[in-house]
């Protein structure tokens, strides 16, 4: 099985420096260093997995508050919050995400 969303794929990092700077994505998703318009690699896709990994174990997003939240709230929340990690996870499931 595989899960890709390949509308958000970026190619070609191999043909520069292997960075780039572009703003896109869903926001729930992000890693900060895109929201804080940083140079980044490919670190940014794990984070993202992770939270997708996060979701698929506990049922959740760590970033969903279920408030009609801004997008400059929401990015605000995910540069701020530290993403807690259910103590009912395995310890292979909590060693995993972190």
């Amino acid at each position: 099985m595989r899960l890709t969303d390949f509308g958000l794929s970026k190619s070609g990092l191999e043909a520069t420096s292997g960075r780039t700077e572009s703003f896109c994505g869903t926001p729930e998703y992000l890693a900060p260093e895109i929201i804080k318009d940083q140079e980044y690699g490919y670190s940014v896709d794990w984070y993202s997995f992770g939270l997708v990994v996060y979701e698929m174990l506990t049922g959740i997003n760590p970033f969903k508050t279920g408030q009609d939240l801004s997008l400059v709230e929401k990015m605000n929340l995910i540069v701020s919050k530290e993403i807690p990690i259910p103590k009912k996870l395995s310890p292979e499931a909590r060693d995993l995400l972190k």
